[in-house]
């Protein structure tokens, strides 16, 4: 073979690469992200956690889960963010849902509204929105931060616990009707905050409560609360819910 004819077939294997390179097929495109969970006509509790699923998208993505805020009335807005700046894992896993939700002035409970999630690629450059669902209302129940304590002082850097009793009356055993691993308590009610419980009759009415301590730093109660919360269920699934006064020192 001479030279020609070599340097010939050396500059067509050369293009036949380059052109190779330069039309290579596409990358599939990318599959839309779709909500999973929870899915459509559920009922979360306030309080509780709630994992949130979807598919699609690219697992080297970034991506924000907002709460959509649906019941008539109120704003079509984002009040609430899972989760923001997270991998494309397609989950959140055990979100606290807030009983409580503030947006601009307003504060308002989460009970009976209907919400949605949103999940997008923080460039958006894809998103959607999840299907709809509601939150129970509570059922209302007499607690006592502090039992004997008045007024209700916390530190929120103590490292102590906080005692909160779930008072007990004639239509209402707090000792049996509580499960008492669901409790949650603090700033928002949302607190993942329990330790222990044990029953105890605190005011004298010869019923016993169920008096429940809470790890004081995992509370988040911070400077301007004047209020805890306390959710929880009961053996059906039925959410609870409780108020007292605080007042914050140093």
């Amino acid at each position: 073979m001479n030279n020609t004819h070599g340097r010939i077939q050396i500059l067509a294997l050369l293009g036949f690469v380059f052109s190779t390179v330069l039309y290579s097929a596409p990358a599939a495109a990318q599959e839309p992200f779709v909500i999973t969970a929870p899915p459509a006509g559920s009922i979360v509790q306030a309080g509780q956690p709630v994992t949130i699923r979807w598919t699609g998208g690219d697992p080297s993505w970034l991506v924000d889960v907002s709460l959509i805020e649906l019941t008539p009335g109120f704003p079509f807005a984002a009040v609430a963010a899972p989760a923001s700046l997270v991998p494309n894992s397609g989950v959140v896993a055990d979100w606290p849902f807030p009983s409580n939700i503030g947006y601009g002035s307003l504060r308002y409970d989460t009970c009976g509204h209907t919400y949605q999630f949103y999940v997008q690629e923080v460039d958006q450059i894809t998103w959607t929105y999840g299907p709809h669902f509601t939150v129970a209302c509570a059922i209302p129940v007499d607690i006592d931060i502090k039992p004997g304590s008045t007024p209700n002082s916390i530190n929120p850097k103590s490292r102590g616990r906080i005692p909160v009793a779930i008072l007990s009356s004639a239509e209402f055993d707090a000792t049996t009707q509580i499960v008492q691993n669901s409790l949650t308590f603090g700033s928002t009610g949302s607190e993942m905050s329990l330790t222990s419980c044990h029953p105890e009759d605190v005011n004298g009415d010869w019923l016993n409560d169920l008096v429940c301590h809470f790890f004081t730093q995992q509370t988040g109660f911070m400077s301007g609360d004047t209020a805890g919360e306390l959710n929880g269920l009961t053996p059906d699934g039925t959410p609870i819910t409780g108020t007292d006064s605080v007042r914050i020192v140093r």
